[in-house]
């Protein structure tokens, strides 16, 4: 800041922008003004700063300003873009004066009495400072960077770019009232709108409303003032915007695009002058309809059409729960009838065993019983409870029946001919009571089919069965016939009985329908042949019967085809071997054989998430499987093409690594033959078809553990020395270790023996050998080797005809340390203490 004083023209006296004074405020002054009450104005980058020039204290104003001026009263007048402020010097009060057109700047103030002058972009205006009236334009379109009063001429000097302007300051007219903006014309899409055409109403100059439809988006609206002049000026606003637009000189109309839907309002004056008096404003309004499908009616149409939706949607929603509860209700009552059901089912079962205690006897009495009175008595007795057996028949087959598991196949592969073999054979008691010859025969050795084993043994049985029951008492015979054809294996079951009459035919395969014949309405239940049609049909199969009447027997042809899920499947084995084992994060390993991919795939399924499943569809590659992975257990399924179960039990307990793999058979020919065969094969368990699964998992668990305790008992601390290995320990894991033990003693000066010497002599890979080791003796096969030696190594040392150096190379260790760190992990002591102790030991028994 710099003051005068009378020595000098102008001194420092003090630096507001200085980086070491406190009261710094900004490092560039764009303006200063000085005012009467001792405040000088600067405007700075930061904003407008007051200084008191007494105080020397500092006010910065968040204002941020073009130019201004002090107008010698009690105001610093400023303007901020296209808008005029004076602000109060004592309270920093702000007022705004007028607002200029858009775009519009000021470049310069003149203070000339009491008017200030200011240079804009639209010309050269002066506002009186008191009445804050605004007295007119002169130079418009030119502006000026500077101006200067010079009071004694009463002229104003205006500088610009161009050069100088001389002023009067009587030059500028006070401003005479604008004629007011009249509407001409209405244009939409470059056509003009008519009267009575496109609105309703006379012309458009004496309207200041319409209402247009909603395709007149594009307007266009002319007009004048009705009084020649080349200079006029027009200003317009639409809608609440403050903000007047200003258009172009000699420009006369206003067009709006894509207008939307809705109520506008357009203002519009002649002039710059914010007085209404000297610029009148006209006002005028237009509405744009909305389309039919936004107008008001269409709204409550959507309304109306959501309230319906909302209340079908209620009502569905109602509907629902209502039949929610009613389901639930039901199976709650279907619960109690199978509750109630399940317990006479089981009382019914429970009859049975009583019951056949009861008839047993009774038909071994009736022979031996001579008196006719007691015979009579006995043989009604003896009807009764056949009665009352073909009664709980009845019971357990309508259970059969009405189960739902029985509406689902569980396939595996049979082989036909012999599983009908197997169930004549069941028959043969009854075929000897009733001197009954029955015959099989088949155009091929094995047929194989994908069948659900428990229901096709339920309809060879019905039928069979029935045939039995009309077959006389003097005896006949049952024929049945398999023979495969190029799509279809047709079962032919053919009797010598008493027929059926040809009225009845249709009505055999409904439920509950039995014959009104007498002769034909034997005991039953009426549900036989009905079971047999149901479960053909589930295997997608067909079934007819014939017959000529009465006394010429009957024929009933069961036909299959041999397509679809009854076809047995190729499918290989195609897991990917490296990513299972991956998996095999410390689960047992299983491995499961069976050729029916359905059978499989539940098995897995069952098993997956205690073991580490692995499966084959044969038998010849589950024994590859099996000697690459030494599975710990093994479910194999007795009948499969290529290698059945039994074959491959035999093979695996000739193998050596797997040998004590224990093994599960499952198996669908529950006899006792069978049973003793897997049993001389070597199976540990033998398991009937069809399984409980929780019992066949609990099984496997006790076979699992049986496997481990014998793993403990072949630890290492059982191995002594080493034996010569015999041919009948071949299959066991004792003489594996006995043999390892042996190639270690062998190999046991040779420094350089190692696992992987081990392995090749064994010829096994590192992997098989660590399982099978650390499977068999609990230890890595490293463990193994470093034992052996220091067991051998502690035998040596104690003969005391050897020297600690001279065992430890014997033993095949050339580092002195390292043995006798390993000797002390074994034994807890030196070598040559282990030695010495001895010694003395020996020295100890040899003086008592």
């Amino acid at each position: 800041m710099l003051a005068h004083d009378h020595e000098a023209l102008f001194r420092a006296e003090w630096n507001l922008s200085d980086s070491l004074v406190s009261t710094k405020f900004s490092e560039i002054a764009y303006q200063i003004e000085a005012d009467n009450y001792g405040f000088m104005w600067v405007n700075t980058q930061k904003g407008l700063a007051r200084i008191d020039c007494k105080s020397r204290k500092t006010r910065i104003l968040d204002i941020g300003l073009n130019q201004m001026i002090y107008d010698g009263i009690q105001s610093i007048w400023y303007s901020s873009d296209n808008e005029l402020y004076r602000i109060n010097v004592l309270t920093c009060a702000i007022e705004k004066i007028g607002e200029l057109a858009k775009g519009s700047l000021v470049h310069s103030f003149v203070l000339e009495n009491k008017n200030i002058w200011v240079s804009c972009t639209e010309g050269v205006m002066a506002w009186d400072v008191t009445s804050l009236q605004r007295t007119g334009v002169a130079f418009p379109g030119r502006y000026y960077q500077a101006g200067f009063y010079d009071k004694q001429h009463e002229v104003i000097l205006w500088g610009g770019y161009d050069g100088i302007s001389y002023m009067p300051t009587h030059a500028i007219k006070k401003e005479k009232k604008a004629s007011p903006v009249i509407i001409t014309a209405v244009r939409s899409n470059d056509r003009r709108l008519l009267p009575m055409v496109d609105y309703i109403g006379s012309s458009i100059r004496y309207q200041n409303r319409i209402e247009l439809p909603h395709t007149e988006k594009n307007l266009t609206f002319e007009f004048s003032t009705l009084a020649y002049s080349s200079e006029t000026e027009f200003y317009y606003r639409l809608g609440n915007t403050k903000q007047w637009n200003k258009l172009e000189p000699g420009r006369n109309y206003i067009s709006f695009a894509n207008l939307h839907s809705g109520r506008y309002k357009l203002l519009m004056r002649s002039g710059n002058s914010d007085n209404p008096r000297i610029s009148p404003v006209t006002e005028f309004g237009f509405t744009i309809l909305p389309p039919w499908y936004a107008s008001v009616i269409a709204y409550i149409i959507y309304t109306l059409i959501l309230v319906g939706i909302a209340f079908i949607i209620i009502k569905y929603i109602r509907r629902n729960i209502k039949l929610k509860y009613e389901r639930i209700e039901k199976e709650k009552t279907l619960e109690l009838s199978n509750l109630k059901l399940d317990f006479f089912i089981h009382i019914s079962h429970e009859l049975k065993t009583p019951l056949s205690l009861i008839i047993a006897p009774l038909s071994t009495l009736i022979t031996e019983i001579k008196k006719p009175e007691h015979k009579k008595r006995l043989e009604s007795v003896y009807g009764h409870a056949l009665k009352l057996n073909s009664l709980i028949h009845e019971v357990l087959d309508f259970k059969q029946i009405d189960c739902a598991s029985e509406n689902t196949l569980i396939r595996s592969n049979i082989e036909l001919c012999s599983f009908t073999r197997n169930i004549l054979d069941t028959f043969s008691m009854a075929f000897a009571s009733k001197n009954i010859r029955p015959v099989l025969i088949s155009d091929r050795e094995q047929i194989w089919m994908n069948l659900d084993m428990i229901k096709m043994e339920s309809v060879i049985s019905n039928i069979i069965t029935n045939a039995i029951k009309f077959i006389p008492a003097e005896g006949g015979k049952i024929e049945v016939s398999i023979i495969q054809e190029a799509e279809t294996v047709t079962i032919q079951i053919s009797d010598t009985g008493s027929g059926i009459r040809h009225e009845d035919l249709p009505y055999v395969f409904i439920r509950y329908f039995q014959s009104k014949n007498k002769e034909r309405r034997k005991d039953g239940s009426g549900i036989g042949l009905y079971i047999v049609k149901k479960f053909i049909e589930l295997h997608d199969g067909h079934v007819s019967i014939n017959s000529a009447g009465d006394k010429c027997g009957t024929l009933v042809t069961v036909t299959l085809p041999l397509s679809g899920a009854n076809c047995i499947s190729s499918v290989q084995n195609s897991f990917q071997t490296d990513q299972q084992l991956s998996l095999l994060s410390g689960k047992p390993i299983l491995l499961i054989v069976d050729d029916n991919v359905e059978m499989v795939t539940y098995l897995v399924e069952a098993f997956s998430k205690e073991y580490c499943c692995l499966y084959a569809f044969n038998g010849k590659d589950g024994i590859t499987i099996a000697s690459e992975h030494h599975p710990d257990i093994i479910l194999v399924d007795q009948i499969m093409p290529e290698m059945d179960g039994i074959e491959f039990c035999k093979v695996i307990r000739k193998k050596m690594q797997i040998a004590l793999v224990p093994i599960a058979m499952l198996t669908a020919k529950d006899d006792k033959d069978t049973e003793l065969k897997s049993m001389k094969a070597g199976v540990d368990a033998f398991i009937a078809k069809p399984f409980d699964i929780d019992k066949l998992e609990l099984r496997l668990e006790q076979l699992l553990k049986t496997r481990r305790r014998l793993e403990k008992r072949l630890s290492i601390e059982t191995i002594g020395q080493p034996v010569q290995i015999q041919e009948k320990e071949i299959d066991t894991g004792e003489a594996f270790i006995t043999k390892l033990v042996a190639i270690m003693e062998e190999n046991m000066e040779n420094t350089e023996f190692n696992v992987s010497m081990l392995c090749q002599l064994v010829e096994m890979d590192n992997k098989q050998l660590y399982r099978k080791v650390k499977q068999l003796v609990g230890v890595t096969p490293v463990d193994l080797i470093r034992r052996i030696r220091m067991k051998k190594a502690a035998a040596l040392l104690s003969q005391n005809r050897f020297s600690v150096s001279e065992v430890m190379y014997m033993v095949g260790y050339s580092n002195p340390s390292y043995f006798s760190k390993c000797f002390v992990a074994e034994y807890k002591v030196s070598p040559s203490q282990y030695a010495s102790e001895d010694q003395n030991t020996l020295r100890h028994a040899n003086g008592d």
